[in-house]
């Protein structure tokens, strides 16, 4: 799915890691537009830290790291699901609960 919406294109680097991938990106904003990619076609939690790498107290300049965490809720057979307005709409008109009946990774 990012490969065929080519929401990987600023992608810098790609990870494995004992909990999930991890994605790296140069830009916060190239970074916030793939949050906003995942978020548009699944039901996630997010969450922004930044943390302060430098500080050049003569001319006020700071760096600092940012990390975003995305948790995707994970769907089992037979669970209820509640689908957001929005993204209900955006696949095609679902109903906002549904029930899983199949799974299929695609």
């Amino acid at each position: 799915l990012i490969l065929k919406h080519k929401a990987h294109k600023h992608m810098i680097q790609l990870n494995p890691s004992k909990e999930g991938i991890d994605f790296f990106f140069t830009k916060e904003r190239d970074a916030q537009d793939f949050v906003a990619f995942v978020k548009s076609w699944a039901v996630v939690r997010h969450h922004e830290s930044k943390h302060l790498v430098s500080h050049d107290a003569n001319n006020t300049a700071y760096r600092y790291k940012r990390t975003t965490c995305i948790e995707i809720c994970p769907v089992s057979r037979e669970d209820l699901v509640f689908l957001p307005p929005k993204i209900a709409q955006a696949l095609g008109g679902l109903p906002a609960l549904m029930l899983c009946t199949k799974m299929a990774s695609v």
